[in-house]
């Protein structure tokens, strides 16, 4: 049955397999005929002919007891056999090819096979046993062979979303993502098909309990998934690429975690471990997957901020506010400050599509000129005025820098973009605050505030901590003023941000 086994390893068996049975065919007859002679010399002399043939094999066993005469040929066997079961192990192991089950279990299989006759005459050695632990472990080291290719592969897809994955433009994000969440569930199914047919029939070939396979290909499915949030937790080279990992950690918190642990049961059922994947630990996976993508959006946000602040500073030092003309007209860093304001919306948009991106032109009627810039108008260090700035200092102090999300949120845009804004107008506060400003200079500053005050408390979830930076802003006008200001009127403020309303509806159109 076993010489039958082994004269139907296929032409198509890998270099291993065929080592294998090759071997299994010279050597393991080699013991057998070993152990079939050393009974016939030392264990029954008396079926010898003659007493020539007696006083030979007493001889030959050198007065040793039949107890004695076995333990030497079990010993011998075992270390016989013993190094064949090693070899054909190290073979197997070191085969590239048993990534596919088929391989890998033709290969046990044969070994077994060929330890079959060997064990049938000699069962105390446990040579059976023996190549079934070694097989044991050699299943296993395949799967995480599989899933150590799983998990090279998933971090491979966090780090492909870098700047190569984003040149193609804004427009191209979305499809990005959705190439790069279908490679995750791919990379996933295809190593799961590969895996899992290993358990049962493997688990059948070495009388093992197939659940303790089956729980090891659980746990290592696992950490390769957790190899996603950490590579999605290193630095990013771009602002885009954290946008992308933040998406794709997300996506795979509210729906790639749970297919997973759907998949992998689909896969374990037919093979009667179905229960194995209620292993599979579902929410910490998803809390981990979430809290990746609150980081990467962090980062994304921090990025966004740093290079809208810079750009920001850049503009505000260089106006000479000392010796500004009357305003005529909204300052340009408002143009610059709004329109990187609508691209981030519009790249986000494309990562995040289930919310609405909120307009950046001015909506309702102009605001009323807020109580921080009227409060300075009249007179310099009154003491009202002194109370009104400290509170408004301690509440612009208290406002929240954090971004806060969770999984399957449905404000994702606006959150980051409220974050963004308020990190940009602290960032605006810190530069205004190292200026000196004329009474123009500082006129100016109030009618770019206005405007500000006109369209970003519509795009933001928290408004108030937005007007009280904006208000922020014009009290530090305010201290590095050299003269007072005074309030700009309210018709021409609403008049210059009116005509600055209709060029924006123009470029927009």
């Amino acid at each position: 049955m076993a010489e039958d086994h082994l004269g139907a390893i296929s032409a198509g068996s890998s270099a291993s397999v065929s080592f294998v049975a090759q071997l299994g065919r010279s050597f393991v007859p080699a013991l057998v005929r070993l152990q079939q002679d050393w009974t016939a010399m030392v264990a029954g002399p008396e079926a010898a002919a003659g007493a020539a043939g007696a006083a030979a094999a007493a001889a030959a066993a050198g007065g040793l007891g039949d107890a004695e005469k076995q333990a030497m040929l079990l010993e011998t066997l075992q270390e016989l056999a013993g190094g064949y079961i090693e070899m054909c192990r190290r073979q197997l192991d070191s085969d590239e090819e048993l990534c596919d089950p088929t391989q890998l279990l033709q290969g046990i299989r044969s070994l077994l096979a060929s330890l079959a006759p060997l064990h049938e005459i000699a069962p105390q050695a446990k040579l059976l046993q023996r190549a079934s632990r070694l097989c044991e472990q050699l299943a296993k080291r395949a799967v995480d062979g599989q899933m150590a290719k799983l998990q090279a592969g998933l971090v491979g897809i966090v780090r492909g979303l870098g700047p190569a994955a984003t040149a193609a433009g804004p427009e191209a994000l979305h499809a990005v993502l959705q190439t790069a969440s279908a490679a995750v569930g791919g990379a996933v199914r295809e190593t799961l098909s590969a895996s899992t047919p290993l358990l049962a029939p493997l688990a059948s070939l070495l009388q093992i309990a197939p659940d303790a396979m089956a729980n090891h290909l659980v746990i290592r499915l696992q950490a390769a998934l957790h190899a996603i949030a950490s590579a999605a937790l290193q630095p990013c080279p771009d602002a885009t690429s954290a946008l992308l990992r933040a998406g794709l950690c997300s996506q795979l918190a509210a729906e790639g975690v749970a297919h997973v642990q759907a998949l992998l049961k689909l896969k374990l059922s037919p093979e009667g471990l179905g229960g194995a994947a209620l292993g599979f630990e579902t929410a910490p996976t998803q809390r981990l997957m979430a809290a990746a993508a609150d980081h990467a959006l962090q980062t994304f946000v921090e990025l966004q901020a740093q290079a809208i602040s810079h750009e920001m500073r850049v503009s505000v030092r260089d106006a000479n506010w000392l010796t500004n003309p009357a305003p005529r007209e909204v300052d340009p860093f408002v143009d610059q400050l709004l329109a990187r304001l609508r691209s981030l919306q519009s790249v986000a948009a494309q990562v995040f599509p289930g919310e609405a991106p909120r307009t950046m032109l001015p909506q309702g009627p102009f605001p009323a000129t807020s109580a921080a810039a009227w409060g300075g108008a009249g007179s310099r260090g009154g003491g009202s005025s002194e109370i009104q700035k400290g509170m408004q200092r301690l509440f612009a102090r208290q406002i929240s820098l954090e971004l806060k999300l969770g999984v399957g949120d449905k404000l994702v845009l606006s959150r980051m973009l409220t974050q963004v804004v308020k990190l940009a107008l602290k960032s605006l506060v810190e530069t205004v605050r190292l200026g000196t400003y004329g009474r123009h200079g500082a006129q100016q500053l109030q009618v770019d505030c206005g405007m500000l005050r006109w369209v970003l408390p519509a795009c933001v979830d928290d408004d108030g901590a937005v007007l009280a930076l904006l208000d922020e802003v014009l009290v530090s006008c305010q201290d590095r003023s050299l003269e007072p200001a005074g309030a700009v009127d309210p018709s021409v403020m609403e008049g210059l941000c009116e005509h600055k309303r209709q060029q924006l509806l123009l470029a927009l159109a």
